[in-house]
């Protein structure tokens, strides 16, 4: 029956499925797995560069595999805290195949020999390389700083100019954080959040951005950015240092705060008063679960 409608008419019904439910409708008949094809590839999720790399060579071999990618995908998330996560199950949705329990043991052993760490830069420049239209890629600290090194050195500039989050950041990385960032300069959005705080109770030294980390942020050189999202800062940080990002950061048009603990009153008139000299005022002041939000747009 839903193989005599239009396509058109398909995909609007496809835009209504749950996206844990695409996969099944993809294949229900040819015409829903072409309805649902943008949904499937927009956005992906990998948990270490050996899920990247099944993906390159499957692209590889395949040039209407590797049309889709470059048309349709444009988020990328490495972490493993997504349902969308990379699977077997996934691999079948995305390239309209089931690979055999045999060939999938021996995707897996073919990398299980690849070394562990890589260059964060090289496995962007692959991102890149397979998705060309990406505008957002969200990297979790955790699962990087179990897949990159953490000493590298890089000027290298990759040419992404869209959208970057770093989740589950760990207070005083500032090394590691800055070699995951550095490579993105082109950035226009940049969201750096501490790990997740769950309960007040919990120690909570290790979610909350320092002073040394914003600092460090001064330094990237984002001279593109428009957007930035900062989520927990630290009571602690000196007032000279938001000058000095706000100062590294001359196109900045939308600034987001967060606080676990609340500045003090006189504190957050100070910041504001700051922030005004860089024309950036205060639009939105919210408080939420012992969390204060501020967003400050330029004016």
């Amino acid at each position: 029956m839903i193989q005599q409608l239009p396509l058109e008419i398909v995909t609007a019904i496809a835009n209504y499925i749950p996206l844990k439910d695409t996969g099944e409708f993809a294949r229900t008949c040819r015409k829903c797995y072409f309805a649902v094809l943008p949904h499937i590839w927009h956005d992906l999720t990998i948990t270490d560069t050996k899920d990247l790399s099944i993906v390159a060579k499957k692209l590889q071999t395949n040039s209407l595999w590797a049309q889709r990618a470059v048309q349709f995908v444009r988020d990328v998330s490495f972490s493993s805290k997504n349902n969308k996560q990379f699977s077997s199950t996934l691999a079948a949705t995305l390239f309209g195949t089931t690979s055999t329990h045999t060939e999938q043991e021996d995707e897996k052993n073919e990398f299980e020999s690849v070394q562990p760490h890589e260059r964060f830069v090289a496995f962007g420049r692959r991102i890149l390389e397979l998705f060309p239209h990406l505008t957002s890629l969200l990297v979790d600290f955790s699962e990087a700083a179990r897949n990159f090194y953490s000493t590298e050195e890089t000027i290298t500039r990759l040419p992404f100019t869209g959208s970057f989050s770093l989740i589950n950041y760990r207070a005083d990385q500032t090394r590691f954080m800055h070699n995951l960032i550095s490579p993105f300069r082109k950035i226009r959005h940049l969201k750096v959040q501490g790990l997740q705080v769950v309960s007040l109770c919990d120690d909570i030294d290790e979610s909350i951005l320092t002073n040394n980390d914003i600092g460090e942020l001064a330094t990237l050189g984002l001279m593109d950015l428009e957007r930035l999202e900062l989520s927990y800062l630290d009571l602690d940080i000196e007032l000279n240092t938001m000058q000095r990002l706000m100062q590294s950061l001359p196109h900045l048009q939308h600034l987001e705060l967060e606080w676990i603990f609340p500045p003090a009153k006189q504190d957050y008139l100070v910041l504001c008063s700051m922030m005004k000299t860089f024309s950036l005022y205060p639009e939105c002041l919210q408080k939420k679960n012992n969390i204060l939000f501020v967003r400050f747009s330029h004016s």
